[in-house]
């Protein structure tokens, strides 16, 4: 498979075209996303050396108030399944879940208690634009961003008022509502942006697919309901020197269902009737300012995270009688300043810190509660310089800290200490052709779950953990012009002292420090635009091991496909309407079935969605200007297709939705 990869990477790294020399725009490590307008829908380029994605909020496919997680589905190159916990848990180049970063507005979301976000209760209401790096593009981001960046703005590139109100429908009786409205206003001689709104999602239990085994009435995915109010707020002022100020305010309440797993014998029977997050971030920036040496910049920006889980644990499928509770409350505050110089005209030298100090408090049935608390200290300094020759070098190197003071009672463990460094490099051509290359090396330290949780009864916490040391590679080509875009990408990530979980006595699982996981992979990805036509393709072939510490066995990694991609094509049929429709792969890949106590193999799968659109021009010159019109059905084919062992996605549903903008 490896040398498969490498083989075809060598034919697809470099378009066979003629090279000269044209003025390169200058990398930046970004802390912000600016709104992405493409015909294409999805756009690539590249940053400080590092391959990126960029997708516009403007027109997806998804059903009307989709979350992050429904979304991130729809991207390439990124692996999206659903946990026994109803969690989603993200995958990038064979990565565990907690190496995937997501940032809103420059904050981090992922740093906290379990070390991942649950992208499926992140909404985009009011969401300007995401984008997605599958490998490390700056230390300076803060620690434990190990690979995967997936950023979420909310009020970049507000040029003029916008306003959006979609409503929308299944035929399982889901709905959803979302509004928001934003403007830019003049005040002074600087501009004050402003944005706010908020929406609604109720999903009743899902449609189950064929060959369900549990099932509850009318043919329904058992205990897989959702529910989710969620509202935003955000203002930034910008002078007209480019100082800057701004402050988000955002927050979801909620409750889901957890389906029971159909393979095994003692599944969880859970229910989440609190499921709360609040978050408000404070920005502030001196814009470009001219001292004796250059020119400077400061960006501070300050975040608080916090949300309120109850979990019910059942006795059995009838969801009746309570077992076990468990109440957990978990606060993450991050502070990151960075200060940026120039270095003459080709250079520029920036230095960052970031502390992030998590607080947790469990409690468990009557017990007292446990207290728990991590503190994550991050010193980057990063140089970016544009050669002659029209190459663009970043180079960066970060110590990263990690204390946990607060361990629920148990003896406290010494603090840990990893370094880090990063190189990128990327040169232009002719054409718009650009070739890019970067290596880095980080740590991500254990999250407090991983330490101390045991998820009722379900695991055996393991506080010896050790930190995982991540040491990523990637070497890639562009080429863009008018209606085709190209990328490709070819990948090496050594996760060593990688944390997995293996099965104990019991039926439990716990996590260790047992195995290096090795992947080597290739990503393709192209987009045509022409007479109204778009099509958009992405392949990536992984090969993915885990090599024992001890033995040297290798084995399969959990949720590793060999293969994924995604073909979609838009098309029009009259005017003003178009038909959307695309295919998404996914290879065979295995689950850790604590039943057999070894893995279970999950098929190959195709997943088909289609959806119609029809764009109605309302008044020009008024708030709202276009109606559309949606008609969709995801997954046309009733496929069985398994998101983890014994959950399947849900089976063939058809929608329908309004969207005035």
């Amino acid at each position: 498979m490896r040398r498969q990869i490498l083989l075809l990477a060598a034919a697809t790294l470099v378009p066979g075209l003629t090279f000269s020399q044209q003025t390169a725009t200058k990398d930046t490590t970004g802390q912000a996303i600016a709104p992405v307008i493409v015909k294409a829908r999805q756009t690539t380029r590249v940053i400080g050396g590092a391959a990126v994605v960029e997708m516009s909020t403007d027109s997806l496919r998804t059903a009307a108030g989709a979350n992050l997680n429904e979304v991130l589905r729809t991207m390439p190159f990124i692996g999206v399944r659903t946990n026994s916990r109803g969690e989603t848990e993200l995958s990038v180049r064979g990565s565990d879940s907690r190496q995937p970063m997501i940032m809103l507005d420059g904050a981090p979301m992922s740093l906290g208690w379990d070390s991942r976000v649950d992208a499926s209760i992140i909404p985009l209401t009011g969401a300007s634009g995401i984008r997605y790096s599958r490998t490390l593009s700056s230390l300076m981001l803060g620690p434990n961003m190990v690979g995967g960046v997936i950023e979420v703005g909310l009020l970049e590139g507000l040029t003029k008022a916008r306003s959006v109100i979609t409503t929308g429908a299944d035929q399982t009786g889901a709905y959803a509502v979302t509004g928001s409205i934003g403007a830019p206003l003049t005040l002074g001689s600087g501009v004050l942006a402003v944005n706010a709104g908020g929406g609604r999602r109720d999903r009743p239990n899902v449609i189950a697919p064929p060959s369900t085994d549990d099932l509850g009435e009318d043919g329904r995915r058992r205990n897989t309901y959702f529910e989710q109010t969620d509202y935003f707020g955000a203002a930034k002022y910008t002078a007209a020197g480019g100082a800057f100020v701004g402050a988000t305010l955002t927050g979801n309440m909620g409750s889901r269902g957890i389906a029971p797993e159909a393979h095994a014998s003692a599944p969880r029977f859970w229910q989440l009737p609190q499921l709360d997050r609040q978050v408000a971030i404070f920005s502030a920036g001196s814009g470009r300012i001219g001292t004796p040496l250059g020119a400077g910049s400061a960006d501070l920006r300050v975040s608080r995270n916090q949300g309120t889980t109850r979990i019910e644990s059942f006795t059995n499928k009838t969801y009746t009688t309570i077992a076990n509770l468990e109440r957990g409350k978990d606060a993450t505050t991050t502070a990151r300043l960075i200060l940026e110089h120039s270095l003459g005209n080709r250079g520029e030298f920036g230095v960052s810190a970031t502390q992030s100090v998590i607080d947790y408090d469990e409690t468990l049935d009557a017990a007292p509660v446990a207290v728990y608390q991590q503190k994550l200290t991050s010193f980057a300094a990063e140089t970016e310089w544009h050669l002659p020759g029209l190459s663009n070098l970043s180079i960066a190197a970060a110590t990263d800290r990690a204390d946990n003071p607060k361990t629920g009672g148990r003896t406290a463990l010494p603090a840990t200490s990893e370094w880090a460094g990063r190189v990128g490099l990327s040169k232009g051509f002719i054409s718009g052709v650009s070739l890019h290359t970067s290596v880095s090396r980080r740590a991500r330290f254990p999250a407090l779950r991983e330490l101390y949780s045991g998820a009722l009864n379900r695991f055996e916490p393991n506080p010896d953990l050790k930190p995982e040391k991540l040491t990523a590679a990637e070497v890639g080509a562009s080429w863009s012009n008018e209606t085709f875009r190209f990328q490709s990408a070819v990948f090496r990530n050594d996760l060593r002292d990688a944390v997995v979980r293996t099965t104990v006595p019991g039926r439990k699982f716990k996590r260790v420090n047992k195995h290096d996981l090795q992947s080597t992979g290739l990503e393709l990805f192209g987009s045509w635009n022409a007479h109204r036509v778009t099509l958009l393709a992405d392949l990536t072939l992984q090969d993915v091991q885990l090599k024992d510490i001890a033995s040297a066995v290798r084995t399969r990694p959990e949720y590793a496909p060999h293969h994924r991609s995604t073909f979609t094509a838009i098309v029009p049929i009259v005017a003003s309407a178009r038909v959307t429709g695309a295919m998404r792969t996914t290879g065979a890949q295995y689950c850790e079935d604590a039943d057999l106590g070894s893995q279970r193999r999950l098929a190959a799968n195709a997943y088909f969605d289609a959806v119609a659109d029809y764009d109605i021009p309302l008044k020009r010159g008024k708030l709202w200007s276009l109606l559309r019109a949606t008609v969709g059905v995801d997954n046309a084919a009733n496929t069985l297709s398994f998101d983890q062992c014994g959950l399947p996605r849900a089976g063939r549903t058809l929608r329908f939705g309004l969207e005035m903008r």
